[in-house]
């Protein structure tokens, strides 16, 4: 019983504490958001999109090599886009298919640890729609 404690005493310890402000944008876009993360907080933004939406997603930031900004399919795992500090200050995503998607904005692992704090400014704009007919080309 001694040991049970301990691990629940430990892993409730040891696991980051993670505040999340999340908002949903059930309608078209665009998205602008200016926010503060410290530590392990995240921001999420969930919009419904359509299948060959062409979307443009946007960010600043104080400490740009720290962001990490993920979108994902509500009804997947896999992201379709995750930011680097190679890809700059802009990324261009067509979306696979109509539904809900999660924008979600975090600090990265190594810098959360530290209690880095990151000002950001994203902006999540429409560039135009695919047709059907030209989705299976991509």
């Amino acid at each position: 019983m001694k040991r049970v404690a301990a691990f629940l005493a430990f892993t409730l310890w040891a696991a980051p504490a993670c505040a999340v402000e999340q908002r949903s944008h059930y309608g078209h876009l665009p998205i602008h958001v200016r926010g503060i993360l410290h530590g392990w907080q995240a921001h999420e933004d969930v919009f419904h999109g359509r299948a060959g939406q062409r979307i443009q997603i946007r960010y600043r930031s104080t400490r740009p090599k720290w962001l990490e900004i993920v979108l994902t399919p509500l009804s997947a795992r896999a992201p379709i886009y995750r930011s680097t500090s190679t890809k700059g200050w802009s990324g261009d995503v067509t979306l696979p298919k109509e539904g809900a998607y999660r924008l979600r904005v975090t600090i990265r692992h190594d810098e959360a640890r530290r209690g880095g704090r990151v000002d950001f400014k994203i902006d999540v704009t429409e560039l135009s729609r695919l047709a059907e007919s030209q989705l299976g080309l991509l």
